[in-house]
């Protein structure tokens, strides 16, 4: 059992993963947007990327042994300082060139937050794919090299009570479609073992 607090869950959905996670790729987007040129040969911050992928491969350990809690600890972090990395280097101040510099940064961090997130988030972060590519679990340092902006959207706002009350009831919706453990226990299941096998006469596949 588990207590479950409503409350709680739409602050961390509004904090953690629109107010933090997101926000990145919506502060990143501008800039990238404005740049005309190829985004492939563009110069990133690899030392900052270096650094995050450094913290953020062991989470497939933590995975693994179903430490959940402190794997969305660690990537709430790494949303942080990519946050912090973007108020810090004030990408509305600069230039063009190094605009792009650091919002292109900024959002190939932003892809190895996505991939850390991939086992608990599949469905928003197909989405996220849909627009900067797709990647495998361990292509931290594969960087971006095409953006789909025709796909770029909000990828998902702020949530109330009521809000929660929708996305309660389209789940709810979702796992009536699926047989009960009851039903499964209607199922007649029985186990034979093959004792011998012939070819059938003018048949290609079968035995």
């Amino acid at each position: 059992d588990i207590n479950f607090d409503t409350s709680e869950f739409i602050q961390k959905i509004n904090t953690d993963i629109v107010g933090k996670f997101l926000n990145i790729i919506s502060r990143s987007m501008p800039f990238v947007k404005k740049h005309n040129g190829d985004i492939e040969d563009i110069s990133l911050d690899t030392q900052l990327l270096a650094n995050q992928t450094r913290k953020l491969k062991p989470l497939s350990k933590l995975y693994h042994e179903k430490d959940y809690s402190k794997v969305i600890r660690l990537v709430m972090e790494s949303a942080d300082e990519i946050n912090a990395y973007i108020n810090i280097n004030e990408p509305w101040k600069k230039d063009n060139r190094d605009a792009i510099y650091i919002a292109l940064t900024a959002l190939n961090a932003f892809k190895n937050i996505a991939l850390a997130l991939l086992p608990v988030m599949p469905n928003l972060i197909t989405r996220i794919f849909k627009i900067i590519g797709n990647f495998n679990y361990t292509d931290y340092e594969t960087r971006i090299v095409n953006i789909n902006f025709e796909n770029y959207e909000p990828l998902m706002s702020r949530i109330d009570d009521e809000g929660f009350k929708k996305m309660n009831e389209t789940i709810t919706e979702t796992i009536n479609n699926f047989a009960s453990i009851e039903d499964f226990m209607k199922i007649d299941l029985r186990v034979a073992k093959v004792i011998d096998a012939s070819a059938v006469d003018g048949a290609d596949k079968l035995l």
